[in-house]
């Protein structure tokens, strides 16, 4: 159950950030918007792995798992990414509109999440996949019409 209502509980966490992100933004401008959020970020995972080394109750899967000489370039583009996410999300709010910028969004998200499969663990999409990725395309199309 949990797997199903995580990915919904995200979704709402995302629309609710973006929106309070869009009017961050007017007020603090977007550097100011997505260093706060960063600061906010560091400051919880940090938290979060300090408390997973001490107590039990937190999965181990936070625990700080720092090795300096196993770095590699592309481990930054996790948070050059997720810079886009935070500072885009809401610009895109505040030009199309928190509907259309969403549905966009999850049409996107599907799109590439069945060319990630693809490609990184060679899954062929199903009829039924490609059907829903139609779907929601059509979707996107229909909520962008006013």
């Amino acid at each position: 159950m949990l797997k199903w209502a995580l990915p919904l509980v995200l979704g709402l966490f995302s629309v609710a950030q973006a929106g309070l992100n869009e009017k961050l933004m007017t007020k603090m401008g977007v550097n100011s918007t997505v260093i706060l959020n960063s600061l906010l970020v560091l400051s919880t995972a940090a938290l979060i792995g300090i408390l997973a080394a001490y107590f039990e109750f937190v999965p181990r899967e936070f625990q700080l798992q720092l090795s300096v000489g196993s770095w590699r370039l592309w481990y930054l583009v996790p948070g050059i990414l997720g810079f886009c996410l935070v500072a885009g999300l809401p610009t895109a709010f505040s030009h199309l509109g928190a509907e259309r910028a969403i549905v966009l969004l999850i049409v996107s998200q599907i799109v590439f999440g069945l060319l990630w499969d693809y490609f990184t663990d060679h899954t062929i999409p199903s009829g039924k996949q490609l059907f829903g990725a139609v779907l929601a395309v059509t979707a996107a199309i229909l909520t962008a019409k006013p």
